[in-house]
């Protein structure tokens, strides 16, 4: 079959939304007024921002992956709509796609996928949708999730579904969203980062589903992964401040089908799921809490300025604190003034990572200097890092400072990017610990202050992760 050749179709100039704003085109807030510094060369749509939102209420679901039995006899058949979801999402790709892995995943993995607690969150927060799905994904090939984005718009027409996806699904063999735009829901195309690397759906404006989960069946099914659902109003908003940002920016255009030429094989590690309590049993469960009085600092990465506050005026007007969003490592210098590096400097007794990539040399510092505070101080990575020369670089210096670093190879990939400070406070989203996270890639995570509900679960998989792994080694020459 010849591959379909990508139609390159001209930018679409497209208004930034209200309170949108640069890479250097800042908003400072300052005693509720906004400012704007005159350095128009940067696309106002690109940047991000970073708030907190003092003492919110709200309930919560989380979910952990993978969820994967060993020995298993069950099939797809099981799963209920199961021969309507393989016409609907798998079918028409593998027409398309002589490339495509989708029957062979469908085979082996749909069982697991349609009963992971992960992707059941994500479809659970579809399903209860009213008036608008907002999603920005970078990875998309779940039946399940796609199916039921696509049912939600056939029961009711009216519902306003749109969907940003990273360029990268343009070429991916396994890719849905050409399926979904032929049901009659709109893809855009985010070409202007490194990548758009979120993994967010906002429902009704009202509550929002975010983490390390890509919509991928092997993302529930044979990767380390975590969800969590939260219905806030105010969260919510903020995750719509940022993907109306994506969606305005000129690089974010329309999808057409003919654009998909399906030519980059479906990634494999070849590393086998390892069956374990945590695999089997928690995989397939969804937590629920519920939150009170709880602060939370809500970034979207996309940073190199100068300026250290940079938000929406929308995000003040709804309450919010804005805060400094700058960090980064450049010419032996630590500029790390970021939630996100607050939170560990502030720790006081003890700092839990588990995280898939991980070279930022300015966080490699400040965990140091925590140990030498007298902080616990324990990671475990994914097996990948523990060849990578920038982040056995890192992993050298913490040992040698007496920080224990764990190599995890029990899952396809160990795809967390999360860090558990104090048993209290939990950091989590799609951001993992690198200097393009920081100031390439469009990124999102939030940090939950003083909920130690939420931290117990976090430290329950945490302790699971770090259980299974070894002792870093230095890679041989």
């Amino acid at each position: 079959m010849k591959k379909l050749l990508i139609t390159l179709l001209p930018l679409i100039a497209l208004t930034a939304c209200v309170g949108s704003n640069s890479e250097q085109t800042q908003q400072t807030v300052n005693n509720n007024s906004v400012q704007q510094s005159a350095q128009p060369t940067i696309d106002p749509t690109t940047i991000g921002f970073a708030a907190n939102f003092a003492a919110q209420n709200a309930n919560l679901q989380i979910a952990f992956a993978p969820y994967f039995e060993s020995n298993s006899q069950h099939n797809a058949n099981e799963c209920p709509n199961a021969q309507e979801i393989y016409a609907t999402t798998i079918s028409p790709i593998i027409k398309m796609s002589e490339s495509s892995t989708l029957d062979s995943l469908w085979k082996s993995d749909e069982y697991f996928n349609c009963n992971a607690g992960i992707t059941q969150l994500v479809v659970n927060s579809i399903t209860s949708a009213k008036q608008s799905i907002r999603a920005a994904v970078y990875d998309f090939n779940n039946p399940d999730i796609a199916y039921a984005l696509i049912e939600a718009k056939r029961n009711n027409p009216q519902l306003d579904i749109q969907v940003i996806a990273d360029k990268a699904n343009l070429t991916d063999t396994n890719s849905m969203i050409a399926v979904l735009k032929d049901n009659d829901i709109p893809v855009y195309i985010a070409s202007a980062y490194a990548i758009m690397h979120n993994k967010f759906i906002v429902i009704d404006n009202q509550s929002v589903e975010y983490g390390s989960f890509n919509y991928s069946t092997t993302a529930a099914t044979r990767q380390a992964n975590n969800a969590i659902w939260i219905n806030n109003r105010n969260i919510a908003a903020s995750y719509t401040e940022r993907w109306n940002e994506i969606r305005a920016n000129q690089a974010t255009t329309v999808y057409q089908t003919n654009q998909s030429q399906y030519s980059e094989q479906p990634f494999d590690s070849g590393v086998p799921v390892v069956a374990s309590e945590k695999t089997e049993v928690n995989g397939k469960q969804i937590y629920t809490l519920s939150m009170n009085d709880t602060d939370i600092n809500t970034v979207h990465n996309l940073v190199n300025t100068e300026s250290a506050i940079i938000c929406p005026a929308s995000i003040s007007a709804l309450g919010a604190t804005c805060l400094s969003n700058y960090a980064y490592y450049s010419q032996g210098t630590n500029y790390q003034d970021s939630p996100f590096y607050q939170a560990i400097n502030n720790a006081q007794k003890s700092i839990h990572i588990a995280i898939f990539t991980f070279t930022d040399k300015a966080l490699v510092d400040d965990l140091i200097a925590a140990k030498n505070r007298g902080i616990t101080v324990q990671i475990v990575a994914d097996y990948s890092q523990g060849t990578q020369p920038y982040s056995t670089a890192g992993f050298e210096k913490l040992i040698q400072n007496g920080i224990e670093v764990r190599i995890n190879k029990s899952y396809e990939l160990l795809h967390d990017k999360y860090m558990i400070v104090d048993g209290n406070t939990v950091e989590t989203g799609s951001y993992n610990y690198t200097s393009s996270a920081q100031t390439k890639n469009a990124e999102n995570y939030q940090i939950y202050h003083n909920n130690q509900a939420l931290a117990q679960l976090y430290q329950q998989d945490w302790q699971a992760i770090f259980d299974q792994g070894y002792p870093y080694q230095t890679p041989a020459q």
